[in-house]
């Protein structure tokens, strides 16, 4: 058994699911932080206070949780330089920088994370969708505050500040507007200063996508 144990060849250390799925909200919560200070920022100065503000507690928020993976890092040099990639870019949203160039910073971070991790993220779901599925998920977790219909006049939407987002304007939900994964992504990770909680945390992938397109129906 030991000449065994000896000759047993060894196999490549695979990144733990909690650290992978951190690593995935961390590329999520960037992207959806990238859009906001596209829409706060133009020209150096503030244009939207609020989706400016948003972006940086997400970015804020994605530093912390890639610190939490960092120890999973095959390469400690790598780990530290991205953590630097982050702060220069905490940095930079404060000096409101072109959105353009925080985009491409973002866009490095990312790509480097999921290298170093070995992760593949998929912006389609991988089974058939369910939509009846996606139907009782949508009544059991999100009419309450977004209604029946998605016309955000759920039941507990008056006790809510800000308001819940109306799901039936197609700028949020509408093909010509954003893709499935773009939706996916907000129900994935939540948004920051809202009562919108990440549905990652409760419910598996697969629930997730097909809450996604019942939604865009």
């Amino acid at each position: 058994s030991c000449l065994a144990l000896l000759t047993t060849p060894v196999k490549a250390k695979a990144t733990p699911e909690m650290a992978a799925s951190k690593a995935k909200k961390v590329v999520m919560m960037l992207d959806i932080m990238t859009k906001e200070y596209e829409l706060g920022i133009k020209n150096g100065k503030v244009v939207n206070a609020m989706e400016y503000e948003e972006s940086q507690v997400f970015l804020s928020q994605s530093l912390k949780r890639y610190q939490t993976i960092m120890g999973y890092m095959p390469n400690p040099k790598i780990a530290e330089e991205l953590k630097t990639r982050f702060e220069n870019l905490v940095v930079n949203l404060k000096n409101k920088n072109d959105p353009k160039q925080i985009k491409i910073s973002v866009n490095t971070i990312q790509s480097n994370l999921l290298k170093e991790l070995g992760i593949e993220i998929k912006k389609s779901p991988s089974r058939a969708i369910n939509i009846q599925n996606g139907q009782n998920i949508f009544k059991a977790n999100c009419a309450q505050c977004h209604g029946l219909t998605g016309n955000g006049d759920g039941p507990l939407a008056s006790h809510l500040d800000p308001a819940p987002a109306v799901l039936s304007d197609p700028e949020i939900t509408g093909d010509k507007h954003s893709s499935a994964y773009d939706n996916f992504q907000v129900i994935s990770v939540g948004i920051v200063n809202t009562s919108m909680v990440a549905w990652s945390e409760s419910l598996p992938e697969a629930e997730l996508w097909d809450v996604t397109y019942y939604i865009r129906t």
